[in-house]
């Protein structure tokens, strides 16, 4: 609708040179010619949808389209005061307007509208025109251009200022740091492949935490409750978590037990490229989600294996006491992964008695089954698949029968479920 109006005023024009009514027509444009004023709705809507670009783009970007952003609505302002600043100069009959006076209404458009927005600009305090005010509407105009631009321009500086300033600041402040880590690896002879290991780590590092906008950099979210906390957890690590048999059976059956799973159990781990997460032989003391990067797991019988993501890797130090890794885990890229506690675990499944008889059985039947494996790996998981059959109840939804076997359940998980040692 609103750009339709200016082929409608088209028409309406060529209709009054080549008709008789073109006094009725006449009075017809001036009737729609407020209707342009709807074109000031758009820009509300961008001023919103640049917000929501603003909030989408990394922290360093983010800077640079705010300066961007505070220029356009400089150059949007000064386009309307010249407009309308033109308009006062060419309305008055008795030929006293500015535009009149000096005779811009005879140069060609882009002459004239260059003068227009030269005076706009000059009104933002820099600069100066020849062309002043005459009439009691352009004096007027005038002053309320000059007392807003005043906020405009004060408003505009503050804000490029702070960005600028923003940026040399963090850029500042990542050269010193990475002065003092050079410093450091002369003074302590760090080995080069190691010193250049590190930089990569932490020049990724630098770069998520401009990218990505963790939890911890929100000093605000100190004063959220903890469910509201918990629930953040859980749209995080859901995905991940859900990867897990046991977990998903948890999802349909325990409302609200994946949450806190996530929200006390689950924490954040980085590797850097040629990181060694663990060894074969060594007692492992939780398990590991694989959730970006490149990972390769290596065992004696099953070789060389690339992780995926959303992987569990030794999910059995949760359901079998003293498990020992099988086999090396290494990083091939600097990766991130999802830890989870062995002790937090057991500990937010027991405050639950269906959950604790589900982990029963799930625990039970996962035992039995990486018993009967050979090559059984830190890899090892009980699939969707490998349920069906005796076990298939394991994952239906129906309602689990919590006192059969309730004396024997407990008692069979804490002799199996090891206990993490710090």
């Amino acid at each position: 609708m609103i750009v339709s109006l200016d082929w409608v005023f088209y028409a309406i024009r060529q209709e009054e040179n080549n008709s008789a009514g073109a006094s009725r027509l006449g009075k017809t444009l001036r009737g729609l010619k407020f209707l342009r004023i709807m074109r000031l709705l758009k820009t509300a809507k961008m001023m919103t949808k640049l917000e929501h670009i603003e909030d989408t783009l990394a922290s360093d970007v983010s800077h640079h389209f705010s300066v961007a952003k505070m220029l356009s609505l400089v150059l949007v302002w000064c386009h309307l005061v010249a407009c309308v600043w033109y308009g006062l100069g060419t309305g008055m009959h008795d030929g006293s307007g500015w535009a009149q006076r000096d005779a811009v209404v005879s140069w060609e458009f882009f002459r004239r509208y260059s003068t227009s927005f030269h005076w706009a600009i000059t009104q933002l305090g820099v600069g100066g025109s020849a062309h002043v005010p005459t009439t009691a509407g352009e004096l007027v105009f005038a002053n309320f251009v000059l007392m807003f631009s005043i906020l405009v321009f004060s408003s505009v500086i503050s804000s490029v200022t702070n960005s600028v300033a923003a940026m040399h600041e963090r850029a500042s402040e990542q050269n010193r740091q990475f002065r003092l880590f050079r410093k450091f690896c002369r003074d302590n002879e760090i080995p080069p492949s190691l010193s250049r290991r590190m930089k990569k780590f932490l020049q990724h590092s630098l770069d998520s935490t401009t990218q990505k906008v963790h939890q911890d950099q929100i000093a605000m979210f100190e004063h959220l409750s903890e469910p509201l906390l918990a629930e953040i957890k859980e749209n995080m690590y859901g995905p991940c978590l859900r990867a897990n048999t046991f977990v998903l059976k948890l999802k349909y059956t325990v409302p609200g037990m994946v949450r806190k799973i996530a929200f006390k159990a689950v924490r954040e781990v980085k590797m850097s490229s040629h990181d060694v997460m663990f060894n074969r032989g060594e007692l492992a003391l939780g398990a590991l989600i694989m959730s970006k990067g490149l990972l390769e797991y290596e065992h004696p019988q099953i070789g060389h294996i690339a992780v995926e993501e959303t992987t569990w890797i030794a999910e059995a130090c949760l359901w079998v006491k003293s498990w020992m890794h099988s086999g090396n885990l290494k990083a091939q890229e600097v990766s991130e992964l999802l830890g989870v506690e062995v002790d937090p675990f057991i500990e937010t499944i027991r405050t639950h008695v269906q959950a604790w008889d589900i982990a029963h059985k799930y625990a039970k039947y996962f035992c039995k089954s990486i018993a009967a494996d050979e090559n059984a790996s830190d890899l090892f998981e009980l699939s969707r698949r490998r349920t069906k059959g005796g076990e298939e109840s394991l994952l239906s939804h129906d309602a689990v029968d919590l006192e059969s076997e309730r004396v024997s359940c407990i008692k069979w998980l804490f002799s199996r479920i090891r206990r993490a040692t710090p």
